[in-house]
């Protein structure tokens, strides 16, 4: 909800429960620190072992990218993107050891290509897409025949795809489904598992 419900800054206090869960953070720290506070925190785990990473996976990120883009008063004039620019400051400062990773729909693409942005030097924009049909199959078959599933003609399999419209999210959502649907079914007296 940052960003729709709640204010870009919250991304913080929403980080501290997770970090002291992580052992990243200690237990005193407020729930309320300032971003400084938990940025000096995440600086100073990845200081202590060389070979200690941190990846950042926010879902979801429009509406935040969206409301953090909006112009702010501040100490140097008007700002923007203020809690991008502390991201990419400690993956900066962390020889990119810390890396946020922004996954969303069309604000997070739109966002990257603003020239002089913060989002231009956080990392390359991978676009996700619809699987390539033969790879959604897989997806589709495998797994299933994996725990004893078959269909009974290909076309079945083709039919699922073009519901989930060979997303992968989809594909897995819906057979997710339908394996709970087929352990759901009561089996005919005596007819293997």
């Amino acid at each position: 909800g940052i960003g729709e419900l709640r204010v870009p800054d919250d991304l913080w206090s929403v980080l501290i429960p997770r970090l002291r869960q992580a052992g990243i953070i200690d237990a005193k720290v407020s729930a309320k620190a300032s971003p400084d506070v938990v940025m000096t925190a995440i600086r100073n785990w990845l200081d202590t072992d060389a070979s200690r990473r941190f990846l950042l996976l926010l879902d979801e990120a429009d509406a935040f990218l969206e409301t953090d883009a909006r112009p702010r008063q501040g100490q140097a004039g008007e700002t923007r993107f203020v809690n991008v620019y502390r991201l990419k400051n400690l993956m900066d400062g962390s020889s990119r050891r810390f890396k946020p990773v922004f996954a969303g729909l069309h604000q997070v693409q739109r966002f990257h290509s603003v020239s002089n942005g913060p989002m231009a030097h956080v990392g390359a924009e991978i676009l996700i897409g619809p699987l390539p049909p033969s790879e959604a199959y897989k997806l589709v078959v495998e797994p299933l025949a994996a725990i004893g599933y078959r269909f009974d003609r290909p076309d079945i399999a083709w039919r699922l795809l073009a519901y989930t419209n060979y997303q992968a999210s989809l594909v897995q959502a819906f057979c997710n489904a339908l394996v709970r649907r087929m352990h759901g079914r009561r089996l005919a007296s005596g007819a293997p598992p």
